[in-house]
């Protein structure tokens, strides 16, 4: 289940590096925008590797309540490393490029639609049954298979942002390069 979660949320991060990058204010030079929103996505993703290498720690693989808990928790972290990514990625401010603001607009949009997604998984996960531990492993595995949809979904919205420029910058910036492509 972890491992599924992750790979769902690390779609939706690498769709973001691969497409583009978002922001706020004009006339930030794509290089440094890049580096911001490099940074801002890096940091993101080590959390959530971090906190998903111990969803299973110290849990008995049939105790769904202690799963549950530790699920919730991970998501709210999760949903709470979202919104601190929001932030941060639109201070880094709009990148000096052609249709530089409507990217950072597309690209801000995407990861809010990436939130409301993570949110509605928060949801989900409350709902999960605890009395069948069966039962609870299949709702948290249509939560992971709803996630990876929806993420895909998200990440469609965020191809019209894609620029040259920012691309090239993307792919140059060590921290991004790690995920060029991995989106597509």
């Amino acid at each position: 289940m972890k491992d599924k979660v992750l790979r769902v949320l690390t779609l939706g991060i690498v769709t973001v590096l691969s497409l583009g990058a978002c922001g706020g204010d004009e006339g930030v030079p794509v290089d440094a925008y890049a580096t911001d929103v490099c940074s801002a996505l890096s940091t993101w993703v080590t959390d959530i590797q971090d906190r998903a290498a111990k969803i299973t720690e110290g849990i008995n693989p049939g105790d769904a309540e202690a799963g549950k808990e530790r699920l919730q928790e991970f998501m709210g972290e999760t949903v709470n490393g979202t919104e601190e990514l929001i932030a941060e990625v639109e201070a880094a401010g709009v990148p000096d490029t052609e249709d530089g603001e409507e990217a950072a607009e597309q690209i801000q949009n995407g990861l809010e639609d990436v939130k409301a997604i993570l949110e509605e998984a928060e949801g989900q996960i409350d709902e999960l049954p605890t009395n069948n531990p069966q039962a609870f492993g299949e709702g948290a595995q249509e939560i992971a298979t709803s996630l990876q949809e929806a993420t895909g979904e998200a990440a469609a919205s965020i191809d019209a942002a894609n620029s040259e420029e920012l691309t090239d910058a993307f792919g140059e910036n060590d921290e991004c390069s790690q995920y060029a492509g991995a989106g597509q």
